[in-house]
């Protein structure tokens, strides 16, 4: 991958062909981070991405799954389970691991043993 500058765009080369990112007087600070956390270009905060197949991304998506089958948003579910908002993003997205406990606390919201939500979990993999 190269990154070319030209005048009043960036340019990022990558396989499918060049990506480009229009900078005007508003939005020139912002380049960098919209650059920056693309999920296309392989990188996300200097990290790679974890594969689509992680444990962390399988739990996500039940989650998520399980929390959207119950109509509730991310904010009403963390003010459900005690747990911050942010944190039920970053597990949903597959950024976070839960603790044993929140694998508990998570799986008794719903009203099913923790050991079902890990069964989910497997099937999603």
């Amino acid at each position: 991958m190269s990154t070319l500058i030209q005048q009043d765009e960036i340019v990022v080369t990558q396989d499918p062909g060049p990506v480009f990112y229009s900078l005007s007087t508003h939005t020139h600070y912002r380049w960098v981070a919209q650059l920056w956390s693309r999920d296309d270009l392989g990188w996300v905060a200097g990290k790679r991405k974890q594969p689509l197949s992680s444990p962390q991304k399988a739990f996500g998506a039940v989650l998520r799954q399980l929390r959207l089958e119950r109509q509730q948003s991310q904010d009403s579910y963390a003010h459900h389970t005690g747990y911050h908002r942010n944190y039920i993003g970053q597990l949903e997205r597959g950024e976070k691991s839960p603790s044993l406990k929140a694998l508990f606390d998570f799986a008794h919201s719903f009203g099913i043993k923790p050991s079902e939500l890990i069964r989910k979990v497997e099937a999603a993999l």
